[in-house]
């Protein structure tokens, strides 16, 4: 890398670590409602580079998270449950890409203390309208952490202005809708659409479950045990050993 590549590079870093550090000084829990249509310049001037530092960004929000990443296993010993990695700076960024970025179940943060990790979310998905991912997470902190469930639709709505052929973010409109609105009737719409762009796309079927079980529950709460059924038979075939689902189809067959 030479001298111009690794300036490039720090300016790109250094430009989104000053306007995030700005925001999260304020403690402000308006990271959520910034302007949507106004695109600060330092986004404009990083060009091609938009696409790495969003996943920083998203990195970032995922190592604040993770509180250290060092956790306390349940006989109470003091160990690492996730693989150690290298600090994040200009030089791994790039393999760092290939890591899993996603969120795992410990919980650290609780309630005002996530307005900490928003402004990281918010600005990897502000960089890079493409990063699905980061969308995806930052709605669900909103309507889950925040209680702004309509807030979280509207954020989604926007990122599939950008994205219209996510099914990551339809599936996670339909999960807001189910979850956090009671309404499985617009569930369902949103998540069927879902599951028709991930069967035209690359996925596994952990992925498939992710809206087919949400999609069968909002099938029952409609009363559409028809469509119920057909729903927990694909997901019997896809996991022959969860008796869960086989159970699901035994109840629902009873009531006919």
């Amino acid at each position: 890398m030479n001298i111009r590549n690794i300036a490039v590079t720090l300016i790109w870093f250094l430009s989104v670590v000053l306007c995030v550090s700005v925001i999260m000084s304020s403690g402000s829990v308006q990271a959520i409602s910034y302007p949507y249509d106004s695109t600060p310049f330092f986004i404009q001037v990083l060009g091609e580079g938009k696409s790495v530092v969003s996943t920083w960004s998203f990195l970032q929000a995922d190592l604040y998270y993770h509180g250290g990443i060092r956790h306390l296993s349940e006989d109470g010993d003091l160990h690492d449950t996730h693989d150690k990695k290298p600090a994040i700076s200009a030089w791994n960024v790039l393999s760092r890409l290939k890591d899993d970025l996603s969120l795992t179940e410990h919980i650290h943060l609780k309630g005002d203390q996530i307005k900490e990790l928003l402004p990281w979310l918010y600005y990897s998905a502000e960089i890079d309208p493409h990063n699905v991912q980061a969308i995806t997470t930052t709605a669900y902190y909103v309507a889950d952490m925040f209680a702004k469930p309509e807030e979280a639709i509207n954020y989604l709505r926007k990122g599939l202005k950008n994205n219209i052929n996510s099914w990551e973010i339809y599936a996670e409109m339909g999960k807001v809708y189910f979850r956090f609105m009671d309404n499985p009737a617009k569930a369902v719409n949103f998540l069927v659409r879902a599951e028709q762009l991930m069967l035209k796309s690359k996925h596994d079927k952990y992925e498939e479950r992710s809206i087919l079980t949400f999609l069968a529950a909002s099938y029952v709460k409609l009363g559409q045990n028809e469509n119920a059924i057909n729903t927990y038979l694909r997901l019997a075939e896809l996991f022959p050993k969860d008796e869960a689902f086989k159970k699901k189809l035994d109840m629902l067959k009873m009531s006919k």
